[in-house]
């Protein structure tokens, strides 16, 4: 039953509340012990089952025909074709505990559950005294604690009732809770204790969430180690953090764990023999990835990276199988689906005019990228020139000229994607809004190590996928030099913060990471001020050529926007 996380506690003690957020959050189904306890009952009313009567309850329970299934993250339940909306307010509380309390009854519910539900995902479990009795092999056991007159004026305020009376009931629900025979209510050494008397939802929330990580991530790493090992690798150091340490504007339940690999290997050939980063090392990462994290559990809550090193003791060896890479941009997304699920959204669409997200082919959403609106932003500000040109790499959406249109005229903008569907894309709708601002534009569809480039360009943004970036360097580097003008300032959406192995290898002059690393991708060979900036969940690489352009945006930075920089 290591597949259960379970929410116990008293009547009112806030077991829906959390058990409801924290599904919220983690995307894990939902399930209510109550909810099949509650059709039980109401059938037992119904078909005048009389529970003094051995064969009477047996027979009952043999004739029954229990169906479960997955509805928006919730597990519902059917008795006989009757759900929870058919039971409706035909209930009353003793009659649900007189149910609830037969020997017989809580044992087959009991083994229903523990042989019937079934979910490749974690399931949140919300119930009375499950803890101690049916979940008592539960992966998590959380209880959550109040003061009875604190849950009796909760309840009371959910239900308009007398609040003498609803704490009446209560003490009553509580003596009968603890003094049963099966699944009694009573906290237990192996409960995390969730004080809900003192502390807001969030609060609760935040604490259930650090326990699931943690726990989530002891019992990951001891099979990513063994698995390593067997792979061939030696792990050199795992670094774990959570989102909050990134970004403090995140709120606590939301919270995320990082935890990053640094494994070791002596095979040169491992990650390709020399090819480039996006088509030889990359895929190789994404494979080894898989293999490592194969049929451990992922989550909104942890997340796993691998950054792999090749030691002094070089040999030749074979390479690693590649995991296919074929994704790209293939429709869009209206802003307000992506800010009803996705505080980084929430927060990028209150700040700017942002309309569309992109999904790839694959159903993954890839832009609009925070940090290169946030950057790119920064650098308007700080240029002198009344009009200004923008090119873009990656351009997708066209979110970024269309961010900074209210604040700074744009004379000209390039855009360049390599996907046909973002050209459609442009021509049927940012067109039209580039043309309302009054920008002037070109949208091509070219690979990026192939595609013309314009000059005299002040802003070159570069938001094609991070992993691809080094060989694009490596390719243009002159080119974008020469393209842009003495002001002309360059930012590429260059990695995360768990992960900086592809952003360090725009900087790093020596990197064992790809041994076979060329000063041609280096952003030193062709730019004396460089900088990495964390905006909103991205590393962000900027460089120039022009020191005062390069103060000033630093500057315009730390003024306005708290976050983590490193200049080179």
């Amino acid at each position: 039953m290591n597949n259960y996380i379970v929410i116990d506690g008293f009547s009112a003690s806030g077991k829906s509340t959390l058990a409801k957020e924290i599904v919220r959050i983690t995307g894990f189904p939902i399930m209510s012990t109550g909810e099949l306890h509650r059709i039980n009952a109401y059938l037992i009313k119904v078909k005048g089952v009389s529970l003094e009567d051995v064969d009477s309850v047996m027979g009952y329970l043999e004739s029954l025909k229990i169906e479960n299934w997955i509805e928006e993250n919730r597990i519902r339940f059917a008795i006989d074709g009757v759900t929870i909306e058919d039971v409706k307010n035909d209930l009353t509380d003793e009659e649900l505990i007189y149910s609830t309390r037969n020997k017989y009854v809580c044992e087959f519910f009991s083994q229903y559950f523990t042989n019937n539900v079934e979910s490749e995902k974690t399931i949140i479990v919300e119930g009375h005294g499950i803890s101690n009795g049916t979940f008592k092999d539960a992966y998590i056991k959380f209880f959550c604690e109040a003061d009875v007159s604190t849950r009796a004026r909760r309840r009371s305020e959910q239900t308009g009732q007398n609040y003498e009376k609803v704490l009446c009931d209560i003490k009553q629900r509580d003596e009968s809770d603890t003094k049963r025979l099966i699944n009694p209510v009573f906290k237990s050494d192996d409960m995390v204790i969730v004080n809900s008397e003192d502390n807001d939802v969030a609060s609760c929330v935040n604490t259930i969430l650090e326990v699931i990580m943690m726990k989530k991530y002891i019992i990951a790493d001891t099979k990513i180690r063994k698995r390593a090992e067997e792979m061939g690798f030696t792990i050199r150091k795992v670094d774990s953090t959570k989102r909050a340490d990134f970004e403090s504007q995140i709120p606590k339940n939301d919270s995320l764990l990082f935890m990053t690999y640094y494994l070791v290997t002596k095979n040169k050939c491992l990650l390709g023999n020399g090819g480039k980063v996006f088509k030889e090392v990359f895929p190789r990462l994404k494979r080894i990835k898989k293999d490592l994290l194969k049929d451990i559990e992922m989550s909104d809550l942890v997340r796993y990276e691998f950054v792999i090193e090749v030691s002094e003791e070089n040999y030749e060896g074979d390479c690693y199988p590649k995991e296919e890479i074929n994704s790209y941009g293939d429709s869009l997304i209206k802003i307000e689906d992506l800010v009803s699920s996705n505080h980084y959204y929430k927060e990028l669409a209150q700040k700017f005019p942002i309309v569309y997200g992109v999904k790839t082919n694959n159903g993954t959403v890839i832009g609009p990228d925070a940090g290169l609106i946030y950057g790119v932003n920064y650098i308007a500000d700080v240029l002198l020139k009344d009009k200004i040109r923008i090119a873009e790499i990656g351009a997708g959406t066209c979110s970024t000229p269309i961010s900074i249109a209210e604040k700074k005229e744009i004379n000209y903008y390039y855009g360049v994607d390599f996907s046909s569907k973002m050209k459609e894309n442009y021509n049927n709708i940012f067109k039209k809004l580039l043309d309302e601002k009054q920008i002037k534009s070109d949208f091509v569809i070219s690979d990026a190590e192939t595609c013309d480039l314009p000059d005299d360009i002040d802003i070159f943004v570069v938001g094609i996928y991070y992993e691809a970036q080094y060989d694009f360097i490596a390719a243009r580097g002159e080119d974008i030099k020469r393209s842009m003008n003495d002001n002309g300032m360059l930012i590429l959406q260059s990695g995360l913060p768990e992960n900086l192995m592809f952003s360090d290898m725009l900087i790093t002059e020596k990197n064992n990471m790809w041994p076979w690393q060329t000063e041609k991708a280096n952003l030193k060979k062709y730019f004396a001020y460089i900088a990495q900036i964390n905006f909103e969940e991205e590393i962000v690489t900027v460089a120039t050529n022009n020191d005062k352009q390069f103060k000033a945006f630093l500057s315009n930075v730390i003024m306005k926007h708290r976050v983590f920089t490193i200049i080179y």
